[in-house]
């Protein structure tokens, strides 16, 4: 196996922009339903300010996500999220 030196690869690495500002901006990585799901998972620990906002924004949201996955995912988190807050009170 051949290896390089890192000079070879990349001269000078601090050179090169953030790894985390690509990502952030990669269009590819956004997902509406993961975005939802993990409020979802999160919702316990968000304001009723972020929970407003967040279900004042899901009617829009649903139809970009397929029927089915939208069924089993989002209303499968919301029941349980229901039931959460029940118990909780």
């Amino acid at each position: 196996m051949l290896t390089l030196p890192c000079s070879t690869v990349c001269p000078a690495p601090a050179l090169l922009p953030p790894v985390q500002a690509q990502v952030a901006e990669c269009k590819f990585l956004h997902n509406r339903l993961v975005d939802v799901v993990n409020f979802m998972e999160n919702i316990a620990v968000k304001d009723g300010i972020e929970k407003d906002s967040f279900f004042k924004k899901l009617p829009s949201i649903l139809p970009s996500i397929p029927p089915a996955v939208a069924i089993r995912k989002v209303v499968d988190h919301a029941a349980l999220a229901l039931i959460f807050l029940v118990t909780t009170r």
